[in-house]
């Protein structure tokens, strides 16, 4: 199969870098969650991902704030952006790579990562650690107590694939679309939801996502594999387990003291609370006693 790459010239321009303005004051600007954000660097931010501005995106939006109050949220876009929010439309480099692969799922299987990277590079917040929430995602802890035992890692996920181990995993057929340097570094990770990237790890993927890795290669092993081969291989948070799915999880499931995904109805909110001493919250998957409609048995294990 022939491979449907960028053209030079589209690959050549896309730096996504702006020009440096110098100020007397730090540059600020309004982040979402009502902090006001410079350019100090904070230990963790959340950027929240989506398409819609809808009730559920919505909900679960207002899930993440009431948890991490302290935390900074950015909202980011692939169209109509929320108030305070980026959208991907005033993103040019971003907007000129869809115009080339339009009619195509260019977009849908492929933009997230380069959205991200284009925002990356125009940031005015500095963070050490970035966390992916989707617009499904739902939080019912804070998300610094989520990531407790993988805090110090540079790429955490919810789940990981390695062609040696699962070489049947669907998206592994796009390894030979993968520079060929970048190949043997091979890995997936699903969903993206919840992956957290340290600043140096989302450093080296914006500085190498150009030329041929802008093609038709699916986001869930373009970020790993960008990582990987630069030194910072994916570590598993032991906190996602059948909660972290790309199944949906049916509607009325009881959501325990953790984070879900993916969460596409209204769920109730959960008084925040501080942690239980026995770390006794994870409600386990055999305990619900009913099937999931959704998934035609108990909902199963993204390990």
């Amino acid at each position: 199969m022939k491979k449907s790459l960028p053209d030079r010239e589209i690959a050549r321009n896309y730096t996504g870098v702006p020009k440096k303005k110098t100020n007397s004051r730090p540059a600020t600007s309004s982040i979402p969650n009502g902090i006001a954000v410079s350019q100090l660097e904070h230990e963790l931010a959340i950027i929240f991902l989506h398409h819609r501005t809808d009730a559920v995106t919505r909900n679960n939006l207002e899930s993440f704030r009431r948890w991490n109050p302290d935390i900074p949220i950015v909202l980011l876009s692939g169209d109509e952006p929320m108030e305070g929010g980026i959208s991907a439309r005033g993103l040019p480099a971003f907007q000129k790579l869809c115009q080339h692969y339009q009619g195509t799922e260019w977009m849908h299987r492929s933009g997230l990562d380069v959205m991200l990277v284009d925002w990356y590079r125009r940031r005015k917040i500095k963070a050490k650690r970035w966390f992916l929430v989707e617009w499904d995602g739902w939080c019912g802890m804070p998300v610094r107590e989520f990531l407790g035992e993988v805090w110090e890692a540079d790429v955490v996920v919810s789940s990981v694939r390695w062609p040696n181990r699962e070489p049947e995993w669907y998206w592994f057929r796009q390894i030979q679309r993968l520079p060929r340097a970048y190949r043997p570094y091979a890995v997936g990770l699903a969903p993206t939801c919840y992956t957290m990237l340290s600043d140096r790890a989302l450093q080296a993927v914006s500085d190498q996502l150009v030329g041929e890795l802008l093609g038709h290669i699916i986001y869930e092993i373009r970020i790993p594999t960008i990582a990987h081969a630069s030194g910072y291989p994916p570590v598993v948070n032991p906190r996602a387990g059948w909660n972290v799915s790309w199944k949906d999880i049916e509607e009325g499931t009881p959501l325990s003291r953790n984070l879900w995904h993916p969460i596409k109805w209204l769920a109730p909110h959960v008084p925040c609370s501080p942690a239980p001493n026995d770390r006794g919250s994870f409600v386990p998957m055999m305990t619900l006693g009913r099937a999931s409609k959704t998934s035609g048995g108990l909902p199963h294990s993204p390990l």
